[in-house]
């Protein structure tokens, strides 16, 4: 199955992010998506989101600094989301290598011509408790339901920590009464 690595970046003020105006894949042209790709052969998740990003932006950002906080499951293949705490100056004005427009968009709220997800993993992404129910399998145009089991999402840890936490505390709190 073909691995994929998206990342948000976003700038020193932490209320805009960096997004590709996307020309390809065919259901993702004239979309606004995080910088990101294919995995490649023999390359692992973060080696190919720090590949993607230099290669989609110019700019670098290197591999220990990435961190995958959401993984999906499609039906064409796996996405590992990332971000990272290295911020950017949102004035600098961007020029993809590749032909694709790249530009600082404010998150709160998106442009509609993001990709769908975006309007929950962009606020996962920094550190935003987020309750979303996934109901399609495929980011494709054509939005065939799942079937059964074929639906993966994994959250970053931080958010069983935080469940974990209030669980305690309503227990201690139950027992002091």
């Amino acid at each position: 199955m073909q691995h994929y690595s998206v990342g948000f970046v976003f700038d020193r003020q932490m209320d805009e992010v960096l997004l590709i105006h996307k020309l390809k894949p065919e259901w993702q042209a004239g979309k606004l998506n995080g910088p990101g790709g294919k995995v490649e052969e023999n390359e692992d998740y973060v080696t190919a989101m720090a590949r993607e990003f230099e290669e989609e932006t110019g700019m670098v950002v290197p591999e220990h600094m990435w961190r995958e906080y959401c993984t999906t499951r499609a039906r064409d293949g796996i996405v590992h989301f990332f971000t990272t705490d290295v911020s950017f100056n949102s004035r600098v004005i961007l020029q993809s290598p590749e032909a694709e427009k790249i530009a600082w968009w404010r998150y709160d709220p998106l442009p509609s011509t993001v990709i769908d997800n975006l309007r929950w993993l962009i606020p996962m992404a920094l550190g935003t408790p987020v309750r979303a129910e996934v109901n399609e399998c495929s980011a494709s145009p054509k939005r065939s339901p799942c079937s059964e089991g074929e639906e993966i999402m994994n959250v970053d840890e931080y958010l069983y920590d935080f469940l974990y936490i209030v669980i305690a505390a309503v227990i201690v709190t139950v027992a002091l009464l």
